[in-house]
């Protein structure tokens, strides 16, 4: 028997987090996304996992996190889809596609204003998604950020530990774009960087004068690659930060995704000779009330 779309029970999360697991690749390195993603697979969150299951066992899976996103001085309700995948066995049933059209419909009894999904594939597009724009990566080597790096005089830079997330989220709530997190949020985000089986998410934060200027979260991938994955404050001490963080984790360069409109960073990096490669994000975005939308945003 066939069940759903529907919202997950608790005692499925486990089997949903053994799927997303080993489906995404992350199982074989001994990581499970419970660890990697825990406000989204956790029981509080629940009734946003979306699955479809058959004769007791979850083939499909889709998750859902709601948010609030601050756009330039106006908050927006977000929803972010997320970790889609069907088991193999059970594929060209159209389980993902009913899923996607389900977290549609609770996204919009949710008074949604904005859905954001992850990766961009023509199941969304179907669903009235567009591709979210523009990300400029660039490639930075250490040494192009040394001399930088070094003109940049009491700056202090250290790797975070518990007793930084104030630090960091004073720093974050200057940005103009930015979710609303709490504090405990927050932690959970920073305190990845301590899981030993995962060895990916490190954190750096600098300081001038006891205060905090910037910080930089970096991904560690399998293959010993290095991803700028969140920056705040400061876009110049973004970039020394970066190259204490990078050589401390003992890597030549660095891959460093930028959005669209970050023009301060993209012109420091373009002053020191970096070009970078221009790519769609690998992301998905869809307005569920248009007219609301529009009265929201205009004041921006």
């Amino acid at each position: 028997m066939v069940e759903g779309p529907r919202a997950a029970k608790v005692e499925e999360l486990p089997q949903i987090v053994e799927l997303t697991s080993w489906v995404f690749g992350f199982k074989k390195h001994g990581v499970y996304l419970d660890r990697v993603f825990p406000h989204v697979f956790c029981e509080e969150n629940i009734e946003n996992l979306r699955v479809i299951v058959s004769d007791g066992k979850v083939v499909s899976h889709l998750a859902i996190w709601e948010g609030w996103l601050h756009f330039y001085g106006i908050w927006l309700k977000v929803g972010l889809i997320g970790c889609v995948c069907t088991h193999p066995d059970y594929r060209m049933k159209g389980y993902a596609s009913s899923l996607v059209k389900d977290a549609f419909a609770k996204l919009y009894r949710d008074h949604v204003d904005l859905v954001m999904v992850s990766g961009a594939r023509s199941l969304y597009s179907k669903a009235g998604c567009v591709e979210a724009g523009i990300i400029y990566n660039y490639h930075v080597p250490l040494d192009t950020l040394k001399d930088l790096a070094t003109r940049l005089d009491g700056l202090k830079v250290e790797s975070y530990d518990g007793d930084k997330t104030s630090d960091l989220i004073e720093l974050y709530q200057r940005e103009p774009i930015r979710f609303r997190r709490s504090f405990e949020e927050f932690k959970l985000f920073a305190d990845r960087a301590f899981l030993a089986e995962v060895e990916a998410l490190s954190i750096s934060v600098s300081y001038r004068m006891n205060k905090p200027t910037s910080y930089v979260a970096l991904v560690k991938g399998f293959l010993n690659n290095l991803t700028v994955v969140e920056y705040a404050g400061s876009r110049i001490d973004v970039l020394k930060t970066l190259y204490d963080a990078s050589e401390n984790l003992k890597v030549e360069y660095v891959r460093f995704p930028i959005p669209y409109g970050d023009w301060e960073l993209i012109t420091l990096l373009e002053g020191l000779g970096l070009k970078p490669k221009t790519s769609q994000a690998p992301a998905s975005l869809a307005i569920l009330n248009p007219a609301i939308f529009a009265d929201k945003i205009r004041p921006y």
